[in-house]
């Protein structure tokens, strides 16, 4: 299983649906082995000297490298931002992990 590293990437939509809607194009597309709606995130941001709070939704994949670029390039087709918050990192897991993963690419 060299070369295939778990990924976990996050994108924050504006709503459910918007949410919903990315989530089937990408495990149709066999982009993403699962992906989670999370509805109310608060998020707080700086700009300028000024905090702004936010509601959104998160939007959770999990997904391998070689399906990474592919995945954003569909988020960032189906956002309707134009610049969509779209952010990833590895995840360790055990050997079951791995292994669910290397099983649902195999699919």
């Amino acid at each position: 299983m060299t070369g295939l590293m778990m990924l976990h990437l996050t994108a924050t939509c504006p709503d459910v649906q918007t949410a919903r809607d990315i989530a089937q194009a990408a495990l149709q597309a066999g982009l993403a082995q699962s992906a989670s709606i999370q509805p109310g995130q608060v998020g707080l941001s700086l700009q300028g000297d000024q905090i702004r709070e936010s509601v959104g939704v998160a939007l959770g994949f999990v997904t391998n490298t070689p399906q990474l670029s592919f995945l954003v390039a569909l988020i960032q087709a189906r956002h309707p931002d134009d610049h969509p918050a779209i952010r990833w990192h590895d995840i360790q897991t055990a050997d079951q992990g791995r292994n669910w993963l290397a099983d649902a690419r195999a699919r």
